[in-house]
């Protein structure tokens, strides 16, 4: 079931259950599972943080992926919100406080 999940979960974040499901796999899967889901989430930040139930996918890669998936998501948002430019990363705080 797990591998169908993480195969299905740029469709399922978009849906009003299925964002559920991929929440619960971002809180309680390992980290290649966590991985997978901040994999498919990048590139499509801004997109997808807009959405009313893969905006809650997004928030949840913020708080449960790692260190680097993180900063590599924020800094995606602010290069989107800057026209790419950033400089010096995350990690100075802005758009997601605690979250670099």
């Amino acid at each position: 079931v797990k591998s169908h999940v993480l195969h299905h979960c740029a469709t399922l974040m978009r849906d009003q259950y299925g964002n559920y499901v991929v929440q619960h796999l971002l809180e309680h899967g390992d980290a290649a599972d966590i991985a997978t889901i901040v994999a498919t989430v990048r590139g499509r930040v801004a997109e997808l943080s807009r959405h009313k139930f893969a905006s809650n996918v997004v928030e949840k890669c913020l708080v449960y992926g790692s260190a680097e998936e993180r900063s590599a998501l924020v800094d995606e948002v602010l290069e989107s919100s800057t026209g790419g430019a950033v400089s010096g990363g995350a990690s100075g705080g802005g758009a997601f406080p605690g979250a670099a």
